[in-house]
């Protein structure tokens, strides 16, 4: 699985647009989610801009794997898989060594490759 980001990034964002959260029929609450990387120079967004998803979900699943993540001593080559629900994307944390993260964007279709 390649990553979709191969450039190291100051710092990755999570995006929450708390004014489109709205409660679903089943009762999920959606809105949009993304990632934004933190450079002004080359902003890039995953998977894109006002992505639709279930924030207050992925809050919680995301935020559980990361901190197993970063409980993991020695850390060095952990990492931790987080997922969209909707969609085939993901992304991947990797701990390259203390206090240095990497950030793998995923998009997986149906044949199983990713981008």
């Amino acid at each position: 699985m390649a990553p979709a980001f191969r450039r190291p990034l100051p710092c990755v964002e999570v995006v929450v647009e708390p004014g489109t959260l709205e409660r679903s029929a089943s009762g999920g609450i959606v809105g949009r989610i993304w990632l934004r990387d933190g450079s002004r120079e080359v902003q890039a967004d995953f998977p894109e801009v006002g992505w639709s998803d279930f924030p207050v979900a992925l809050l919680g699943e995301w935020g559980r794997a990361l901190q197993r993540l970063a409980r993991v001593v020695p850390s060095e080559g952990a990492s931790a898989r987080c997922r969209f629900i909707d969609g085939p994307y993901s992304f991947t944390v990797l701990v390259e060594r203390t206090g240095v993260w990497r950030v793998s964007c995923l998009e997986e279709r149906s044949s199983g490759q990713a981008t």
